[in-house]
């Protein structure tokens, strides 16, 4: 994509197809690769309870969890870090 003064517009990377983000019993996420059959990471305390719905947001390209704990969080699912 070409900006009007001829740069190059920068894209937000998005973790790879055939990524499963699944929510655990303790509060955090497992990003697993099908495609490749590994871990590629597993956040630590994203909620203080269960989670308890995970949703992917393909215009913006962010993911949000929620949690028992009563809040929802939006992560960048490229370096799987807390956006806020």
């Amino acid at each position: 994509m070409f900006q009007a003064s001829g740069k190059k517009k920068r894209q937000k990377k998005v973790i790879e197809e055939g990524v499963v983000v699944m929510g655990t019993a303790v509060g955090s996420l497992v990003f697993y690769s099908m495609t490749k059959a590994q871990l590629l990471a597993h956040t630590e305390e994203a909620h203080s309870g269960h989670v308890t719905g995970i949703a992917w947001d393909p215009v913006n390209l962010s993911l949000y969890s929620c949690g028992a704990d009563g809040y929802i969080v939006e992560w960048d699912p490229a370096t799987t870090k807390v956006v806020r």
